[in-house]
């Protein structure tokens, strides 16, 4: 993640405000949301705490993070690697799936 961007917030600090945020609402049954929001995690614990259990995937999308994913065939990379599930997912219709953008 970068460190600050012209905002004064990273994606990182964007996606634990919004985690925060939803993690006080109530699903339409009034059941309590539920965010994973993964902070270093690798992809096993990622995938296994967070994507596989979840009904709803919302992929925050940024420029800075769009830069990152163009090196990922250097090496791997945690932020396309859910993009791909996610979007896989919602193909065969087992997800709902939401892209929240983020002016950098």
């Amino acid at each position: 993640y970068r460190e600050e961007d012209t905002m004064g917030y990273s994606d990182k600090d964007v996606a634990s405000r919004l985690a925060g945020a939803l993690q006080k609402e109530k699903t339409a049954s009034g059941a309590t949301v539920s965010v994973f929001a993964p902070d270093g995690e690798d992809w096993d614990q990622r995938f296994k705490y967070g994507l596989a259990p979840a009904k709803s995937i919302l992929l925050l999308v940024s420029e800075d993070g769009l830069r990152r994913i163009q090196e990922a065939h250097r090496s791997e990379d945690l932020t396309l690697l859910e993009y791909e599930y996610a979007l896989a997912e919602k193909l065969k219709s087992n997800k709902k799936v939401l892209l929240l953008l983020i002016k950098d």
